[in-house]
């Protein structure tokens, strides 16, 4: 199995997001580089101390390996600078292309993880056990993103995206389309049309951000670079649409 490197985000914050903790880890999926760590440029110590670190399995703290499907834990000793009753806390992937949340741990109650409320100046920890999905590549689909995603036929991909829609919707279509052409028609299917409340919580309310994550394979002959088009509309009203393009570069 190979391992691909990557970044990823343990944010808390408070409710009200006046406070801000980002831990920063190098992983690979196969994970690397932790403990080794770095605070994001978001925060500072000044916010919240780091104290300590700890992953598990971890047996070289230079390239702590997690094997897809099983079960991991990340732990960390802190001190915040301040006072708060309440707080949330999420896990993303920190790639080049952007942010990207792991759904298991967005923009959930910190307190389920650690104790509150907490202090200033008080040091506690906050525990959280994970398992990577096995339907993850084996490979960085992304390497250069986010100007060029790399894509094998028939391997599995997700795409997980965050969106805030200037419209309201009880229920969701969400389509992936092709143009392998370069004719700007994306008339090719990538997936079949899919529920899109099977991927995020519904209804949608206006200006209120989501997330959705999306599984697909790309079964079609066509190869080389052309452009993917992912649509999320109402399902009562598509004019009410979230729509996005991103080039792939398809090979055996």
């Amino acid at each position: 199995m190979s391992a691909r490197t990557f970044c990823c985000h343990l944010v808390i914050v408070t409710p009200k997001m006046k406070t801000l903790l980002v831990l920063v880890a190098v992983l690979a999926c196969v994970l690397a580089e932790v403990p080794l760590y770095n605070l994001c440029d978001e925060t500072s110590s000044n916010i919240c101390e780091i104290n300590e670190v700890r992953i598990n399995p971890c047996k070289d703290k230079k390239a702590c390996k997690f094997k897809k499907g099983s079960p991991a834990s990340i732990s960390f000793d802190f001190t915040p600078k301040f006072s708060a009753s309440k707080l949330k806390t999420g896990l993303f992937w920190a790639s080049d292309g952007g942010d990207v949340p792991f759904l298991e741990l967005s923009d959930a109650d910190g307190c389920q993880l650690t104790s509150c409320p907490v202090e200033a100046g008080k040091k506690q920890d906050l525990n959280y056990s994970l398992r990577l999905s096995k339907k993850l590549p084996n490979l960085d689909p992304c390497p250069d993103g986010p100007e060029l995603c790399k894509i094998k036929r028939e391997e599995p991909y997700t795409i997980a995206f965050d969106f805030t829609p200037e419209f309201d919707a009880r229920t969701l279509k969400v389509a992936l389309l092709s143009d392998p052409n370069n004719t700007t028609s994306f008339s090719r299917a990538v997936t079949q049309l899919h529920n899109g409340c099977e991927y995020t919580k519904c209804p949608i309310e206006k200006k209120t951000r989501n997330i959705m994550e999306l599984d697909f394979e790309y079964y079609m002959k066509s190869e080389g670079k052309f452009p993917l088009q992912l649509r999320l509309w109402n399902d009562e009203d598509d004019s009410d649409m979230c729509c996005f393009i991103f080039d792939v570069n398809v090979f055996k």
